[in-house]
């Protein structure tokens, strides 16, 4: 199995290797896989030594497909709002503690705690954006995927099939 990791990306950079325009397009693409993966990952019906194993649990050959299904709803989640930050021009927040720091070009959006910042300031400044709570809602669906793929205690299927769900509401939005 092969897991999907940044796609898209320049490596070593926050910079993607294809247009903004074409983000939107290649994260329903990349949402296609999330619900077959999810299946894959069902595992109640699998017994191993013995043992029964539900979704809850992952079971022996459920776990892999589950974080991969979670992984790639996260990568569509964060390539849809860095294109909303895109259409909207704006930038990294991170400015130094200096002013000369404060002064350096802005840059792209360099991971998770940039675009929270990104979109609190753009929720400030734009009362259309705010009045959709694109902030709150990507805080709470990134928590559901993160914490459901990288936490062994906490792998719920259904949980992880909402928040995709949720993904895909913030893709149609913004196409």
């Amino acid at each position: 199995m092969t897991f999907l990791i940044h796609p898209n990306k320049v490596e070593n950079t926050q910079d993607y290797s294809i247009p903004y325009d074409q983000l939107l397009s290649n994260s329903e693409e990349i949402l296609k896989d999330v619900d077959s993966l999810l299946d894959k990952a069902d595992v109640s019906k699998t017994e191993y030594e013995g043992r029964s194993y539900t979704y809850s649990r992952g079971g022996p050959t459920g776990w892999l497909d589950y974080k991969n299904a979670a992984e790639k709803a996260w990568t569509a989640l964060y390539q849809a709002i860095d294109v909303l930050l895109h259409n909207n021009n704006v930038k990294s927040q991170h400015g130094g503690r200096n002013e000369h720091d404060r002064e350096m070009p802005e840059r792209p959006i360099l991971g998770h705690y940039d675009r929270k910042l990104a979109l609190i300031k753009l929720e400030k400044s734009n009362q259309d954006v705010a009045s959709k709570h694109y902030y709150d809602r990507y805080v709470s669906i990134t928590a559901g995927l993160r914490n459901n793929s990288n936490y062994y205690t906490k792998q719920d299927i259904e949980l992880v099939k909402w928040e995709a769900s949720r993904v895909k509401d913030i893709i149609n939005e913004l196409k």
